[in-house]
């Protein structure tokens, strides 16, 4: 009777351990989910294993994987974290948590991670290729080159590899060593590339333009600061007109320049370029941008009207409209001038705003985090194409506002 008990017994607990659930089936079920792109079904039948089974690597490893496909760079790292502490020899394990470390700006420990891996599986291209991005936003541009060279050897279709190489040689060495990998990368299909291609056709077009370009103006330097304003040669200051000084480091403004015998006191402008119309800032007339002079020969009245979506974009309708009729009103609270600007005026117009361009594109191919940018990020308008036309981009440094002291 005993031993009957006893069989009873032990068939009752195989039983129970029999229905009890498994971690190996919701890990599988958790997987099929994962492959399917369906990330928080997935999340939730890793978890259901890891309760299970608490050391169930591949449930915190798919986890793992899951919530880097999410964003959720910490608690993947979490989950990365518990793989290794369980088996270091999860290899696939460190590049994960390598690119979550990079992933959250810890450059050095992405790297550290991604090496770990290479040692184990050198050929990658894959792996060379995320530890070259890791070194660039890290800042170690050589290291990222020499990565990059070795993904190309290893996988020759690696259109972002050929991008990121030619980026580094233009920036490292010359835009000659770096343009046929952007071109490669734009025979391969990468959008960017073709985009980055057009903008260096602009920069080679500025860097060789640019100096006969200065030559119809001359520089007036700040000899404390540094710097100063181009202006150009053939403004008059005995015509009623209106000018575009530019900085030595691309900053332009829109200048009015009104002369006459009689004051007007205008504190803003409207333009009409064709049959569109654009209005100016309105300058308080005590403001230190609204200046007036007199001498023997008549009255001077000049506006620095510096908004760059206001001010700035007049200029740049203008010099992108010179073959139509422009004609501009110098407007008081009581009297106005009107002047339509002559072939003449919208020339010198036309020319200092590109060489505002040209100044920004010289000074702005280099780096960034993400990457290596022609431009710089503060555009103000990003532009659809690389017409130069387009382009209103400000320089990124600091810049005096105006070019207030005035010679009358």
């Amino acid at each position: 009777m005993k031993a009957l008990k006893f069989l009873i017994l032990i068939a009752a607990i195989v039983i129970i351990y029999s229905c009890k659930p498994n971690s190996d089936e919701f890990t599988n079920k958790g997987i099929e989910l994962f492959e399917q792109e369906d990330y928080q079904e997935a999340i939730n039948e890793f978890s259901k294993a890891i309760k299970v089974n608490e050391n169930d690597t591949n449930a915190y490893y798919y986890r793992g994987r899951s919530l880097f496909s999410q964003n959720d760079f910490e608690n993947a790292l979490n989950d990365f974290n518990k793989v290794i502490n369980i088996d270091q020899d999860v290899v696939n394990t460190y590049l994960y948590r390598g690119l979550c470390y990079v992933s959250l700006n810890q450059f050095e420990n992405g790297v550290n991670d991604i090496s770990e891996y290479i040692k184990k599986e050198s050929d990658n291209p894959l792996a060379y290729y995320y530890r070259g991005k890791a070194y660039v936003m890290g800042n170690a541009y050589e290291k990222a080159l020499s990565d990059f060279t070795i993904v190309l050897k290893l996988d020759t279709t690696n259109s972002d590899a050929y991008f990121m190489y030619g980026q580094l040689k233009i920036a490292l060495s010359s835009v000659s060593d770096g343009i046929p990998f952007v071109l490669k990368a734009k025979e391969l299909g990468h959008e960017d590339a073709f985009k980055y291609y057009k903008k260096l056709s602009l920069i080679q077009n500025a860097i060789t333009e640019l100096p006969k370009l200065k030559s119809s103006f001359y520089l007036n330097e700040d000899k404390i600061n540094g710097g100063g304003w181009y202006h150009h040669r053939f403004t008059n200051k005995y015509c009623t007109h209106i000018e575009v000084p530019v900085s030595t480091n691309g900053f332009f403004y829109l200048k009015t320049h009104y002369y006459g015998d009689d004051w007007i006191f205008h504190n803003y402008i409207t333009v009409k370029i064709g049959d569109v119309i654009y209005t100016s800032t309105n300058l308080e007339h005590f403001s230190d941008y609204n200046v007036r002079d007199n001498d023997f020969n008549g009255v001077y009245e000049n506006l620095h009207l510096t908004k760059p979506t206001i001010d700035m974009n007049i200029i740049k309708e203008i010099a992108n409209n010179t073959a139509k009729n422009i004609q501009i009103r110098f407007k008081g609270d009581q009297k106005y001038y009107d002047l339509t600007l002559t072939e003449r005026n919208k020339q010198i117009i036309k020319e200092s705003y590109l060489l505002s361009r040209y100044i920004i594109l010289n000074n702005n191919v280099g780096f960034s985090n993400d990457g290596i940018s022609v431009f710089n990020k503060n555009d103000v308008v990003k532009e659809k194409d690389a017409n130069i036309k387009n382009l209103l981009i400000l320089p990124s440094n600091a810049w005096p506002d105006a070019d207030i002291k005035l010679n009358f």
